[in-house]
């Protein structure tokens, strides 16, 4: 059984740290809720600067359809490639752009660029229909393999037929809706050689954990590391947390309600 049992957000690591006034996003998203927490302890190795607090903003899907999207402000001088990353979209307005890597993994089509992030955004409503997927993200890797052991054991994603070298896996998202995520991932020299979640771009997706301990063994048997847990509480909203990483791929924060 996967330890992981649904997508909660998706977190960029930002310069801007918000969506700016009359952002296509913001369309699809509810106001920011805006937080700051110090979790230096909990992401001690994960950041490539130690010790900053966390200053976030975080959106909602306007129609419970999306995961929510988190926004943490940084200052570092890291960034993956804009190739290495983005997400997928069936509309959006925006300035066009193009980018191979899209095209690669998802097959070709028009692309927007979300410079909040910053990320392109793939428009591909036929993949994502194909797939009964509200929404879906790209990622590159070094290691393939690491990348699709986590997605298919510890987050119970069905994997899905995709072109040669690229591998796509379907998960549930944990919102209104219940509606199913598309990832794309594959190998390749563009991704970062080390991921922190810090670098400007794609930093951590967010998920809702079945039990943190039998996640941490699980994780360790795949290969993954687990960071000691933290608390988070937000508008009266409480949680106990903890990071799973490899320092390759990109990292997960795992979540679990915490009970009164």
């Amino acid at each position: 059984m996967a330890e992981l049992f649904g997508l909660s957000h998706l977190i960029f690591s930002s310069p801007a740290g918000r969506l700016r006034e009359g952002s296509p996003l913001a369309a699809l998203l509810t106001p920011p809720e805006t937080y700051r927490f110090d979790h230096s302890e909990a992401k001690r190795g994960l950041v490539a600067l130690p010790g900053a607090t966390t200053a976030l903003a975080l959106y909602n899907s306007a129609d419970g359809t999306l995961p929510a999207l988190e926004l943490i402000q940084t200052g570092s001088q890291n960034r993956a490639s804009l190739e290495s990353y983005g997400l997928i979209l069936p509309a959006l307005d925006g300035p066009e752009a193009s980018c191979a890597t899209a095209d690669a993994l998802l097959g070709p089509g028009p692309l927007r660029f979300v410079d909040e992030l910053p990320s392109y955004a793939a428009i591909r409503p036929e993949l994502l229909a194909k797939h009964s997927c509200a929404m879906g993200a790209w990622k590159l890797t070094r290691y393939l393999a690491a990348a699709e052991r986590f997605l298919k054991n510890i987050a119970g994603a069905r994997k899905m037929p995709s072109p040669d070298g690229t591998a796509h896996y379907v998960c549930r998202v944990v919102n209104r809706k219940f509606s199913n995520f598309l990832w794309a991932v594959a190998e390749s020299p563009l991704a970062p050689e080390r991921h922190y979640n810090d670098s400007v771009g794609l930093a951590c997706a967010g998920w809702f954990a079945r039990d943190l301990g039998a996640l941490a063994t699980a994780a360790a048997a795949a290969g993954f590391q687990t960071t000691p847990e933290f608390d988070i509480d937000m508008n009266g909203r409480s949680f106990r947390a903890a990071f799973v990483h490899d320092g390759l791929f990109m990292s997960h924060e795992a979540l679990t309600v915490k009970q009164p």
